[in-house]
C-alpha cells in the first residue's frame, strides 16, 4: 500500500487512514498528529477539533480553536500539555495556526434530570439572542446585530452566578464579538460521575470557521460551481 509521509514526525501514515478524513471539513487532521500520541483511540471530531482517549479516565484534544482552548482551560475544563505545529493540513493557512493540545477527565453524557436542565438552557440561549438579534437587526448589518446580540446575553447571563451558562458567558464577555461564533447545544454538554453539568464548547473562533468555509467555496467553483457553496 503506498504511504504518505508526516514531514514533521517523520513517520508513515498509511493511505486508508488519509482517506478517510477526505470528505470532512475539520481544523484538525489525524495524519497531524505527532507520532508520540499514534496508537490512542479516536472517540469523536468536529470541525476544530479531534478528541483521543488517552486513558480510562483521560481524553487528549487536539484543536487549533485558540478562543475554546483557553475558554476550557481557564474556567478549568481542562489543562494544557503540549502545542506543536503542522505542514501537513491539506488548507494552506490551516497550517499557520498550531495545534493546541489539551487533557481532561473523561465526561459522561447529559442523563437523567439534566436533560431537561440541558434543553432549557439551550433554548433561553437561542431565545435571547433570537430577541436581541430581532431588535438590532432591522437597522445594523448582520455581523453588527450579531455582536449587539452577543452583548446583551453577557449582560443577561451574568446576572445569575447559579446559572448553567453563568461561567461561559462571564468568560466570552472578555472578547470581541467579531473573533467567535456561539455554538449552544444539547452536544456542548456533558457530565461528570457525580452528575455536575459541564459545557464543554460552546464556543468556536472564527478565523477557523473562515479557513474552512474559504476552502469549501474556492473547491466549489474549482469543480464549475459558482459564488458560495
Amino acid at each position: 500500500m503506498r504511504q504518505y509521509i508526516d514531514l514533521i514526525n517523520e513517520s508513515a501514515i498509511e493511505e486508508e487512514e488519509v482517506l478517510d478524513e477526505a470528505p470532512r471539513a475539520s481544523a484538525v487532521w489525524k495524519r497531524e498528529i505527532p507520532a508520540k500520541y499514534r496508537g490512542l483511540n479516536l472517540l469523536g471530531r468536529g470541525m476544530t477539533s479531534l478528541v483521543f482517549e488517552k486513558d480510562a479516565e483521560t481524553v487528549l484534544i487536539f484543536t487549533r480553536d485558540v478562543i475554546k482552548a483557553e475558554y476550557m482551560r481557564d474556567c478549568g475544563i481542562a489543562r494544557y500539555v503540549d502545542a506543536f505545529d503542522s505542514h501537513m493540513h491539506p488548507v494552506p493557512a490551516m497550517r499557520e495556526i498550531e495545534v493546541i493540545v489539551l487533557e481532561m477527565p473523561k465526561l459522561e453524557k447529559i442523563s437523567g434530570k439534566n436533560i431537561a436542565l440541558v434543553r432549557r438552557a439551550c433554548k433561553e440561549v437561542g431565545d435571547v439572542l433570537a430577541k436581541a438579534r430581532q431588535k438590532f437587526g432591522y437597522r445594523m448589518s448582520g455581523k453588527q446585530a450579531h455582536e449587539l446580540a452577543v452583548r446583551e446575553a453577557c449582560v443577561h447571563f451574568s446576572e445569575d452566578e447559579n446559572h448553567l451558562l453563568y461561567e461561559f458567558w462571564s468568560f466570552i464577555s472578555n472578547y470581541d464579538a467579531s473573533q467567535f461564533a456561539i455554538d449552544i447545544g444539547p452536544r456542548n454538554f456533558l457530565q461528570k460521575v457525580t452528575g455536575e453539568i459541564v459545557v464543554t464548547d460552546p464556543v468556536c473562533a472564527k478565523d477557523v470557521i473562515e479557513i474552512l468555509d474559504n476552502h469549501k467555496a474556492q473547491q466549489y467553483r474549482d469543480q464549475g460551481g459558482y459564488g458560495r457553496y
